[in-house]
C-alpha cells in the first residue's frame, strides 16, 4: 500500500520514510532514490507548527509540570501529524 504523504511528486514512488519528512524543513530539499530529482516539502510548512506553539501558550497556565508535559506532548504530536499528512511535497528544481 502506497502511502501518499511520502511519495515523491515527480515520479510517485515512495522516497522518504516518516522521520525523514518530519525532519525535512521548508528550506531543504532532498533527492528522490528512485527518479534522481529534488524535492521538499511546501512553504505552508510553518502552518502545521501554530498547534505546537497554541500549546506552550496553553501550557504557561498549568500549575504544575505534568499538566505542561502534557499540553506540550498533544500539541507536538497534533503539529506532528499535520506536518506528516498535512504538508505536501513539492518539486524544488
Amino acid at each position: 500500500m502506497k502511502r501518499e504523504h511520502l511519495c515523491c511528486p515527480h515520479c510517485g514512488e515512495e522516497s522518504l520514510t516518516v522521520f525523514q519528512k518530519l525532519s525535512l524543513g521548508a528550506m531543504m530539499s532532498r533527492k528522490c532514490e528512485v527518479c534522481g530529482w529534488h524535492f521538499g516539502v511546501s512553504a505552508i510548512a510553518w502552518l502545521a507548527m501554530v498547534p505546537a506553539f497554541i500549546s506552550v501558550v496553553l501550557a504557561e497556565a498549568a500549575d504544575t509540570l505534568v499538566p505542561k508535559l502534557l499540553c506540550w506532548g498533544v500539541g507536538i504530536f497534533v503539529s506532528s501529524l499535520f506536518y506528516l499528512y498535512g504538508v505536501p511535497l513539492v518539486s524544488k528544481e
